[in-house]
C-alpha cells in the first residue's frame, strides 16, 4: 500500500522546525529514521497532512559528558548509542540496550528520540529510560522543559509532549563503580521485539549488601513500567538465593501481565520470573568478576 497524500517539510534548522511546529500543530509529524513510521503510514495506520523531516538537523546528534550524567541529542542512531565508548564506560546498561534493538541496518536508521517518543510497549529505549529515570529535554517555539521518563510517559504509544514541541535531548546518570547491571529480553526471533524483557541495575557495598536496585520490566503490563519503588523493603540485606526469590515473588504480585491472541498472561509471567533470575545472576557475577 501506499501512504495518504502529505505535504513534505525539510527545514535546515532548530528555529525553522519550531515554527513549522507551532504552525501546523497536530496535523504534522516529524521523521528521521523513520523506522517505525514509515511502515505505519505505508500500510495507512498512520495519516499526516504535513511530513516534518528532521535529518537535516546535525546539530541534534551528540554524546556529552556533562558533570554525573551523558547527555545524547535526540538524533542520535541506535548504533552510535550502541558503540559510544564513553556510554559503554559510564552508562552500560544503555548501550547494550541499544545493541538488541533491531538488526544493524535499523540501529543505522532508528533514533533515540523517535523510539523514545514513539512510546513502542515493547521496546528497549523506553524501557531503559524509566528504569534509569531519565531526564527529557523538550523545546517548543516559546519554551524549555525538563521531565522525567515517569512524567513524560502517559502510557503506550502516548506521551506529554505537547503538539508544537520537541525532544531535543535526553540524560542518564553515571554509573558508580559499585553498580552491576543486567539487560535480559526473549523474543522469538533475532530482531523481533520481546515478549518479556528485564532492565536491571544493582549496588551493593562490601560486604555484598544491597543498597540501592532500579528494575523494569516490559511485557508483564501494558507499558513499560518502572518497579524499583517494590524493592525497598529488600534493601540493606545481603544477597542469597531465598532473598531473590522472596523479592521476584513480592514483584510479580504487582504485575498485571495480560493475554493476546498468542501468549498468555501466565506464560508473560513465567517468562518473567526466569528473566529476572538470569538478570540478577548475570548482575552478581559481573559484580564479583570486578572485585577480583
Amino acid at each position: 500500500m501506499k501512504p495518504f497524500a502529505f505535504e513534505y517539510y525539510q527545514p535546515a534548522n532548530l528555529k525553522e522546525l519550531l515554527g513549522l511546529l507551532n504552525q501546523f500543530g497536530d496535523s504534522a509529524k516529524l521523521i528521521a529514521g523513520g523506522q517505525s513510521l514509515a511502515p505505519m503510514m505505508n500500510m495507512r495506520m498512520a495519516n499526516f497532512e504535513q511530513l516534518i523531516d528532521i535529518n537535516q538537523l546535525s546539530k541534534l546528534a551528540y554524546i556529552e559528558h556533562i558533570q554525573d550524567r551523558i547527555h545524547l541529542g535526540a538524533m542520535t542512531r541506535h548504533h552510535e548509542v550502541a558503540a559510544s565508548e564513553m556510554i559503554q564506560q559510564g552508562c552500560p546498561l544503555l548501550s547494550f540496550a541499544a545493541s538488541t534493538i533491531g538488526h544493524y541496518v535499523i540501529r543505522q536508521q532508528g533514533t533515540l528520540g523517535g523510539s523514545l517518543c514513539h512510546a513502542d510497549p515493547a521496546a528497549q529505549m523506553p524501557l531503559i529510560a524509566l528504569t534509569l529515570n531519565a531526564s527529557f529535554h523538550t523545546q517548543n517555539i516559546d519554551r524549555e522543559r525538563t521531565l522525567t521518563a515517569a512524567d513524560f510517559y502517559t502510557g503506550a504509544m502516548s506521551t506529554s509532549l505537547e503538539k508544537n514541541e520537541i525532544l531535543k535531548s535526553i540524560s542518564y546518570p553515571i554509573f558508580t563503580k559499585d553498580t552491576a547491571w543486567a539487560f535480559e529480553m526473549f523474543n522469538r526471533r533475532h530482531g523481533d521485539y520481546a515478549i518479556v524483557s528485564v532492565a536491571l541495575c544493582v549496588e551493593f557495598d562490601s560486604d555484598f549488601v544491597i543498597q540501592k536496585i532500579r528494575i523494569g520490566l516490559n511485557g508483564v503490563s501494558d507499558f513499560a513500567h518502572d518497579y524499583s519503588i517494590f524493592c525497598e523493603p529488600f534493601l540493606k540485606l545481603p544477597y542469597s538465593a531465598i532473598w531473590l526469590e522472596d523479592l521476584i515473588d513480592h514483584l510479580q504480585s504487582v504485575f498485571q501481565p495480560f493475554d493476546d491472541e498468542k501468549i498468555s498472561a501466565s506464560y508473560r509471567l513465567d517468562l518473567s520470573k526466569t528473566l529476572m533470575k538470569k538478570a540478577f545472576h548475570r548482575a552478581i557475577n559481573h559484580y564479583s568478576s570486578s572485585r577480583t
